[in-house]
């Protein structure tokens, strides 16, 4: 059994696609919506997932929150994903084939799309980041993507982040496996796709333009071989795209 928390707060059209991607492109057998807004209820009821109700602070405190009732349901791996992130269609087949060999599976990048919303028509721009670059963290996985063996998370308390936390909740989790000694497996096929979305119609915490700019190294992807990359996330990032036109 593969189950999913997501910490949420707004963005509810991409709330709703991410936890209708999870469940039907994914194949994950349960959805934990934490959060405190009437309207994240509604999602969690129309598409059968658990909701708890948690205060928007602190984002480590929640995000424990959640992994602490996935435990009740006893799964053989947890998937570490945002409400913005979305996962490939082959990506979790790939993790549940090698759980048994490793305590905590991931890649080392993924892509960023950002829609920005302007004159009835929306504008795409997606880049493909390679990841943490520092000499401590070059070999980290990154946090969208990343799935947890219950036998990890079992030595962890079920309690991966540090709950003081408000930012650098992907450290916090990689800390603690490396004090844990875990097994780490990294995925190089590129057809094993991860994606994390931004738009115009909500505020973001992570800052797309840092990777537009060059601030963050990443690779602009333009033209067909962005219509060709975002094909698979289809027709949900469609759906996204058309939202407010």
């Amino acid at each position: 059994m593969i189950v999913c928390p997501i910490p949420c707060y707004g963005r509810y059209p991409l709330v709703r696609l991410t936890v209708e991607r999870l469940l039907n492109v994914n194949k994950i057998d349960k959805v934990i919506l934490i959060g405190h807004e009437p309207e994240i209820k509604k999602i969690a009821i129309d598409y059968d997932c658990e909701f708890i109700y948690h205060e928007n602070d602190l984002l480590g405190r929640k995000w424990n929150i959640g992994f602490l009732h996935c435990k009740k349901y006893n799964p053989d791996a947890v998937l570490f994903c945002g409400s913005s992130d979305w996962i490939g269609a082959k990506y979790m087949e790939e993790a549940i084939y090698y759980l048994n060999e490793f305590d905590m599976m991931g890649m080392l990048g993924c892509h960023f799309a950002d829609i920005r919303y302007m004159n009835e028509k929306s504008i795409v721009r997606l880049v493909n980041w390679k990841g943490y670059q520092s000499y401590e963290r070059k070999n980290e996985p990154i946090g969208i993507g990343r799935v947890l063996s219950g036998k990890l998370l079992d030595k962890m308390g079920w309690m991966p982040f540090n709950n003081n936390s408000h930012s650098g909740l992907d450290w916090s989790m990689w800390c603690k496996a490396n004090v844990l000694k875990s097994e780490i497996g990294i995925f190089t096929d590129y057809n094993l796709k991860l994606l994390s979305i931004s738009t115009s119609m909500w505020q973001n915490k992570h800052i797309f333009d840092q990777h537009w700019t060059g601030v963050l190294p990443s690779e602009r992807i333009i033209g067909q071989s962005q219509s060709k990359w975002i094909e698979e996330f289809n027709p949900h990032f469609n759906k996204l795209k058309d939202l407010n036109i």
